[in-house]
């Protein structure tokens, strides 16, 4: 009988910033002139979030955010290793990345014999600030697995269709899958008898 462990976690982009940018998303719309002076005021801010915000634009905040989250992929990692997959299903959304007007899957199985990317980089060529100070061209290389492609087979019918991709469709693997921490570095065996699933 097959063994599934499910591990729920996160793929915040703001992890992969050092802590003085995570706030960007709250700083850049404090400059916008979409929202009104009145809503930038802090003032007028629930107090949980004028809290978190406190004297430093939330930096302290980031800090402890990130020792919490980190923490918590620690232990999920100690609990992936000690069940010790044969494979590991990562869930993950597509946000206009591989799919666009032409064709829009449900869901698909993204059935990559392996993978390389480059999540230092955007999407416009120009560097993303990481918080362990490596290299922006820095190349990430993941092996696929046999059971991509038998979960397709195997989940297909005469009734339904499972959408698969075997090469990407662009260069661009989806960030919500280059942002999950806790893809392993390997797998056991090409039988499947334990499955980790880890949805985003």
């Amino acid at each position: 009988m097959g063994e599934i462990l499910g591990v729920g976690l996160t793929h915040y982009p703001g992890l992969i910033a050092p802590d003085e940018d995570k706030m960007y998303p709250l700083t850049r719309l404090l400059k916008s002139d979409k929202i009104s002076e009145e809503l930038k005021n802090p003032l007028t801010w629930p107090e949980a979030m004028r809290i978190e915000y406190g004297e430093d634009d939330g930096v302290s905040s980031a800090k402890k955010h990130r020792e919490r989250l980190v923490q918590g992929f620690r232990e999920q990692r100690v609990a992936l290793d000690e069940f010790n997959p044969d494979v590991v299903l990562i869930w993950g959304d597509d946000q206009y990345e591989n799919f666009k007007e032409d064709i829009i899957p449900p869901f698909c199985v993204l059935a990559y014999d392996q993978m390389d990317c480059t999540p230092f980089t955007l999407q416009d060529g120009t560097a993303r600030r990481n918080v362990w100070n490596e290299p922006s061209g820095k190349v990430f290389h993941y092996e696929g697995h046999p059971a991509a492609r038998y979960l397709v087979s195997t989940t297909s019918s005469n009734w339904t269709s499972t959408s698969a991709v075997p090469v990407p469709r662009f260069s661009l693997i989806g960030w919500s899958s280059i942002l999950t921490p806790a893809i392993p570095s390997r797998m056991q065996s090409s039988t499947i008898r334990r499955t980790a699933m880890i949805p985003p």
